[in-house]
């Protein structure tokens, strides 16, 4: 059975911070004393709950379009820019792709990595 990270995290809490038993917390949280175990060798080995990297996602854009907008110095030559002023070009430069200003912020920050500070 998958177990959630939240879970998971509560009885690394319990464990090392309220200094619980693990049969009480296998009992509480509804987990076997070997899954706790686990998580508990995780958390010394990794300092994580889980071993499962974040895989890297794929960009909401075509490859162009990120191409444009980082290696074509959009960004350099236009340092302050309104998310309306990108989205006009965009749509001008690459027509019939879906942008709206909300996916324009995000694929700006999750996929491209850019933020509003410096």
């Amino acid at each position: 059975m998958a177990y959630s990270k939240d879970l998971r995290w509560r009885a690394i809490v319990l464990f090392f911070v309220y200094n619980i038993d693990m049969t009480q917390i296998a009992h509480v949280l509804g987990a076997s004393i070997r899954s706790i175990k686990r998580w508990k060798l995780l958390f010394r080995k990794y300092g994580l709950a889980t071993r499962s990297k974040r895989e890297k996602r794929a960009s909401r854009w075509p490859v162009a379009v990120c191409d444009f907008v980082l290696k074509k110095k959009y960004l350099e030559d236009h340092p302050c820019f309104y998310l309306e002023e990108l989205q006009d070009t965009l749509q001008y430069k690459f027509g019939n792709i879906k942008l709206s200003t909300a996916t324009i912020c995000m694929a700006l920050r999750f996929d491209l990595g850019l933020c509003t500070r410096g």
